[in-house]
Parts: C-alpha cells; structure tokens; sequence
C-alpha cells in the first residue's frame, strides 16, 4: 500500500513540476523590414529618437530596437515607430 501511495506521489510531482515549465522563449522577429523612425522614452525621461533598422518584439512586452545601429531592449510601451 505505501509502494501504490509513494508511485501515486511521484507521478503528481511529475506533472505538477512538468506543467510549470517556462515557455516563454519565443522571440517574433521582425528584421528585414524598412521601419523609418523610432524613439525610445529612457527611464531618466531623456529621449532617444533615430532612424530604426532592426525590431524584434520579446514575450513578456519587452522588445529590442536598433536605433542608429545601437541595440536598445526596452519596455513594449516605451518605443514609438513610424514612417
């Protein structure tokens, strides 16, 4: 009886553990495209506004932006793109 209740205990521990795994490695690409103009808010309320080659969202509402061929990762809301 303690075997079917030790088995029992391990295989919830299996899936509890199974089900908490982080999937948040995906990263939507966006290079290759011509974006125009981009402008980052810094947290010391400067501004950095230039011509964006590169942008790349990342889960969790981070993103990298290339401004002038500087690579920035900054908070989703924090970068503003337009043509």
């Amino acid at each position: 009886m303690k075997k079917i209740i030790l088995i029992f205990i391990l295989i919830f521990t299996c899936l509890l553990i199974t089900g908490c795994a982080s999937t948040n490695t995906s990263v939507e690409t966006t290079t290759g495209t011509n974006y125009g103009m981009s402008m980052i808010i810094m947290p010391d309320g400067s501004i950095i506004k230039g011509e964006c080659s590169n942008f790349s969202l990342i889960s969790g509402n981070w993103a990298m932006v290339t401004i002038d061929g500087v690579t920035y990762t900054a908070n989703n809301w924090r970068i503003v793109r337009w043509k």
